[in-house]
């Protein structure tokens, strides 16, 4: 993080990854500020290191900052500034996705974006016998995306297998199991190549209670420990101003 903005950031400010080549690496250093993939948080000594602890993000979120509080000063971002400091064992890990609403041209289905998440597990090596084992924090769209994983990996090859055995469970924030009022984010999405993506989201979503009982299967099958977040007040929507730009 930087207390004053480089000038390189400013200057293409319509850009979100840069290359920076450096004295005596044969490749640049890349810098990005969409957090897509795997982001590790902080380093841990190897004797210490017990779990590794995987965020995701949920829709139409920014991986890193919808784990910062609202409001102007985001000096503070839970995960990487207080987690790791209450669990010393642990190390903490952003995923991030693409899941923008507004003038997205992005077709991907929840199963795609949950075999991407599988990929990405895989080629990180967490079905090797001497990974660490991994808990979740998911919130929104994300626990969504980490079920479909769940079973993928249940019906697919042995690493998922392997995969599945390194799981200890996780925590769900605001997860829409049985979907969720979405005429607003229809609204938003009218027209493009997203409404079928976010009309799966919907109350009225077959899918997502069907995702929701082989999830409860799997995981009573399993030595995995769950808990759920939700709020109990109401809070702002979505909403669209005349520049289409989404406010929170």
């Amino acid at each position: 993080m930087f207390q004053k903005t480089p000038a390189l950031l400013l200057d293409q400010a319509d850009r979100q990854e840069w290359e920076l080549p450096v004295r005596g690496l044969e490749e640049p250093l890349i810098l990005d500020t969409h957090f897509l993939g795997l982001t590790p948080l902080n380093d841990i000594q190897s004797e210490n290191h017990e779990f590794d602890c995987i965020a995701i993000s949920g829709l139409a979120s920014h991986p890193f900052g919808s784990w910062q509080p609202k409001g102007k000063d985001k000096g503070f971002m839970w995960i990487r500034d207080a987690l790791p400091r209450a669990l010393p064992m642990m190390r903490a890990i952003l995923y991030g996705y693409d899941t923008t609403l507004i003038r997205s041209n992005s077709f991907q289905t929840i199963g795609d974006l949950a075999s991407s998440l599988v990929n990405h597990i895989k080629a990180n090596g967490w079905y090797l016998a001497d990974s660490k084992r991994l808990v979740f924090l998911a919130h929104s769209l994300g626990g969504i995306v980490l079920k479909e994983a769940f079973w993928m990996m249940a019906n697919g090859d042995s690493q998922g297998q392997r995969i599945l055995d390194r799981f200890l469970g996780g925590i769900f924030f605001g997860v829409p199991s049985h979907g969720m009022e979405a005429s607003h984010l229809l609204a938003m999405v009218r027209g493009q190549v997203n409404e079928e993506f976010v009309d799966a989201l919907s109350s009225s979503s077959k899918y997502l209670r069907l995702l929701d009982d082989h999830f409860a299967g799997l995981i009573s099958t399993r030595d995995m420990h769950f808990r759920w977040a939700f709020e109990t007040k109401t809070s702002p929507t979505v909403a669209v101003s005349a520049q289409l730009s989404p406010c929170f």
